[in-house]
């Protein structure tokens, strides 16, 4: 199988897949990008930003709406896949597979190493931060119980897996 692992297990597989990317033009190149990945061709890669809906293909095999962000994050992105396509990668593999092809990064959940700066509530202040509407112009750093602690990317001596 040229694009990995298929994931046989339907209850392993997301339903959709939520990531958060680096990259000011990473959404202009996101459906030829899905396109390969899925190995679909790119007329049924349906690329949208989350405010027009409008003229949305809803019968595409693949959906990606984005949403631009401000800050350390670009976009946020859900990606979703019909069950006619054969390559439904894990989460975590998709977004390296986006990272590579984009030669940038893509997250789909703050690190362990950063976990000590959470609080307890299984990820769901990151969740929060990440989806707030931003202000425009907001470059304010994320807070965690009240401290300032800026992502782990984009700053010397950073930890960060290559992709």
């Amino acid at each position: 199988m040229a694009n990995g692992p298929t994931v046989t297990d339907p209850k392993s597989v997301p339903p959709f897949y939520v990531l958060l990317s680096t990259g000011v033009d990473a959404a202009s190149r996101m459906a030829s990008t899905l396109a390969e990945i899925f190995t679909l061709p790119p007329q049924e890669v349906e690329l949208y930003e989350d405010s027009l809906l409008d003229e949305v293909n809803w019968e595409a095999k693949a959906l990606c709406e984005y949403a631009p962000r401000s800050g350390d994050l670009d976009y946020s992105l859900y990606v979703t896949v019909s069950d006619e396509v054969e390559y439904q990668p894990l989460e975590e593999d998709l977004a390296v597979r986006l990272a590579r092809s984009h030669a940038g990064q893509a997250l789909t959940e703050l690190d362990a190493t950063y976990h000590s700066h959470t609080v307890e509530d299984g990820g769901r202040a990151l969740v929060q931060a990440a989806e707030r509407a931003p202000a425009v112009g907001d470059h304010s750093p994320w807070y965690w119980n009240g401290r300032p602690v800026r992502l782990p990317w984009g700053h010397e001596g950073a930890p960060h897996r290559e992709c």
